[in-house]
């Protein structure tokens, strides 16, 4: 920030911090939403749950370590201001929801035979509240990542090749 004045510093620093929480917050809702319920099994007959499966458990915890890169970058930008890390958190966030609609909600409204005691009855899933938690969280880093570019495009720095930091230009 060549030259800002205190006023403009403080904010790109409030704008920093809000980044940072928001990004926060969806890293913490990813983590979360793994250990929710993605669907519960029902079948007609029985009139109640035969079964469900987590998130976490639906896709080997894969959202789990996104929401981990998730928080690091959420350090890294309140700390260090990077340029890239606000965009990684919308990378993070637009694969997050990828995964939480190509693979999960797919899962969820999985229909199909279920053995239930000796024989097979039809059976289908109802969506649980993990899913709806997953895409909030994804929806949470996209609008971090969102926020950072329209907000406060000049507050955070670029690093040029050699790796020295050098301030935005406008």
């Amino acid at each position: 920030m060549n030259g800002a004045s205190p006023e403009a510093a403080s904010q790109y620093s409030s704008v920093q911090k809000a980044i940072s929480g928001l990004a926060g917050a969806g890293a913490l809702l990813l983590t979360g939403a793994q250990f929710l319920p993605l669907y519960h099994t029902h079948v007609p007959s029985l009139r109640a749950s035969v079964g469900s499966s987590s998130v976490g458990a639906d896709h080997a915890y894969g959202v789990l370590i996104i929401a981990l890169m998730a928080l690091a970058l959420a350090v890294i930008v309140r700390v260090r201001a990077l340029r890239y890390a606000v965009w990684l958190l919308g990378v993070l966030g637009v694969v997050s929801l990828i995964i939480a609609l190509g693979h999960d909600l797919v899962a969820a409204h999985a229909h199909g035979l279920k053995l239930v005691g000796d024989h097979y009855e039809t059976a289908t899933n109802v969506l649980g509240a993990g899913l709806y938690v997953e895409l909030l969280g994804a929806l949470v880093l996209i609008s971090a990542c969102l926020a950072g570019i329209l907000l406060a495009p000049h507050s955070f720095v670029a690093v040029s090749n050699a790796g020295s930091r050098k301030a935005s230009v406008p």
